[in-house]
């Protein structure tokens, strides 16, 4: 079989334009993604960003009988309420109201948006920014309580 020199086939316009537009949106949705961390990470409290904040939480919770107590030993950031999140994954927030460092405060589970106290999977802590702004640390859920 004899090859004819320069008779090469590519991939035709339709299928170049659908591979473009595709890597395009790509690159779109990782700079959208990175910008979007890159913006909630500039929330800060006392000089201190939110995210980094929330791992240094040192928050006691129990739950039983019906109530959820927070015990908040930090000693600088007041907690602003407290998210229980059930068995399904839906959030809960309990209007505990800001529990100052070194405080405690004390919610009935109903108060908690209809959650039920067995359906209680973790406690996300909530805190407010300098600016008023209201963070939530769902990356420091507490499991233990």
């Amino acid at each position: 079989m004899i090859k004819k020199i320069g008779d090469k086939r590519g991939i035709s316009p339709v299928v170049a334009t659908v591979l473009l537009i595709t890597i395009a949106l790509v690159v779109i949705a990782i700079i959208w993604i990175w910008a979007s961390r890159s913006i909630q990470d500039k929330e800060t409290k006392f000089g201190t960003q939110l995210s980094q904040a929330c791992a240094k939480l040192n928050i006691d919770v129990s739950i039983s009988a019906g109530n959820v107590d927070v015990v908040n030993s930090e000693t600088q950031f007041a907690l602003e309420d407290i998210i229980l999140k059930d068995n399904d994954g839906d959030l809960h927030r309990c209007g505990l109201g800001p529990v100052s460092p070194g405080a405690s405060k004390s919610a009935t589970i109903l108060s908690c948006e209809g959650i039920l106290e067995s359906d209680v999977k973790s406690v996300i802590p909530v805190l407010k920014g300098d600016d008023d702004v209201i963070y939530n640390c769902e990356d420091d859920e507490i499991t233990n309580f």
